[in-house]
């Protein structure tokens, strides 16, 4: 009788997958902090600092107004779901 064949683990593929999408997160991150420091540094060199300061304020104060009006509008949103979900044990085919 042959023997039979061995499972394949996808274990090496799913480390290679998750050092892929690391590397592009650090790579973009890397980059986003490159165009930061660099027109920080470009608002410095021309006297400029307290409008880089301010744009940066604008920016981050956007940021988190609308990151609240997301979350809210997120939360008004799964509360109308869970009132309107049906009640009790779903009956699926499969069940």
């Amino acid at each position: 009788m042959p023997a039979a064949p061995k499972p394949v683990s996808h274990r090496g593929r799913r480390w290679i997958i998750v050092a892929a999408i690391v590397l592009v997160i650090i790579a973009l991150t890397f980059k986003t902090f490159a165009i930061f420091y660099t027109d920080a540094l470009w608002f410095s060199s021309v006297s400029l600092r307290s409008v880089w300061v301010k744009l940066f304020e604008v920016k981050a104060g956007l940021m988190l107004v609308f990151s609240a009006i997301f979350a809210i509008a997120l939360l008004i949103s799964l509360i109308v779901a869970e009132r309107l979900a049906p009640k009790g044990p779903s009956v699926d085919v499969e069940d």
